[in-house]
């Protein structure tokens, strides 16, 4: 026998063997290929749409431009005099080129700024904002998110044998994304938290984190219907309110102390529902009181610790 055919038919045949692990591979390298293609698309739109957007969006005015410089510069960011700064309608760090405040807490901090207000804890708030935006353009946030995308979107569409309706396949692709996407802006609520100036200012953001937490539960109750609130809530709202009535009516009957417990357990479940089906994106504000929580009690910690090495060092 000819040596070529003889090196062609061991060839096949540890083809033949080999057949599970070379697809395996070769889909492998298809996926890496998709994610890659995908991403890179995502995140090219992405920048060029942020390019476009930092040249017509307006200006931060030059005393607050001045100030989060600052913050900026003092919690690392390289490029803290050269990111461009603007004002939008609400807060973001948009195509991770560029930070946008909303109009209305721009405003404010530029007020308080032209008073000479001296009271350090009268910026807490605003602080924290900027703070929460610098992580999401600090750690690459966007690209991070852009790249999760486009690993989830191509691993799920090539696994047409294993969820074969496309229905469950978008629903998928959503929810690992919407998953990331609130674990970064915990993340960022817990940046805020960790980098703001002083625990003073820590302990006021908390309170006003708990004050909404109060305020949301009571519109929940009582304020079925606000003009502000969009189609889906007010959809909702009325359902979730009521069966919250119902809870405390049951609870209100009831002498059973551990049936009570119960009852405010299915409270709070539901109340973190409607948090997530007002707003998706972020934690909730009780998450966010938790978190505060969390870093008061761990800065707390570093600041005995640093004491103790000054006291020790002397």
């Amino acid at each position: 026998m000819n040596n070529k055919y003889v090196a062609y038919s061991v060839l096949i045949a540890f083809l033949m063997i080999n057949q599970q692990s070379f697809c395996m591979q070769a889909k492998l390298l298809q996926y890496v290929a998709n994610s890659a293609l995908l991403s890179t698309g995502a995140y090219g739109m992405s920048k060029a749409t942020a390019v476009y957007k930092s040249y017509t969006s307006e200006d931060m005015p030059k005393g607050v431009d001045t100030w989060i410089r600052k913050i900026y510069a003092k919690n690392g960011l390289k490029n803290a005099d050269s990111v461009p700064l603007k004002i939008g309608k609400g807060s973001y760090c948009y195509g991770g080129h560029f930070i946008a405040l909303d109009r209305n807490k721009v405003d404010s901090l530029n007020w308080r700024l032209a008073l000479g207000n001296n009271s350090e804890n009268e910026f807490a708030l605003h602080e924290k904002l900027a703070l929460h935006e610098l992580k999401h353009l600090k750690c690459g946030d966007v690209g991070k998110g852009i790249l999760v995308f486009g690993s989830t979107t191509s691993l799920l569409l090539q696994l047409s044998s294993s969820f074969p309706v496309l229905a469950l396949k978008l629903g998928m692709i959503m929810g690992i994304n919407l998953t990331y996407r609130r674990y970064q802006e915990a993340e960022a609520e817990r940046f805020a938290y960790m980098n703001i100036s002083s625990l003073d200012k820590l302990e006021i953001i908390k309170q006003d984190i708990a004050r909404q937490a109060k305020n949301f539960e009571w519109d929940l109750r009582y304020c079925h219907f606000d003009v502000d609130n969009n189609w889906f809530e007010r959809m909702i709202r009325p359902t979730i309110s009521k069966k919250l009535y119902e809870l405390d009516q049951k609870a209100a009957e009831s002498d059973d102390q551990q049936e009570r417990l119960v009852i405010n357990l299915q409270q709070k479940k539901l109340i973190k529902l409607a948090h997530f089906a007002f707003d998706y994106q972020h934690p909730d504000t009780q998450r966010c009181v938790d978190i505060a929580q969390e870093c008061i009690d761990k800065r707390k910690v570093e600041l005995v610790s640093k004491l103790e090495k000054t006291t020790t060092g002397a």
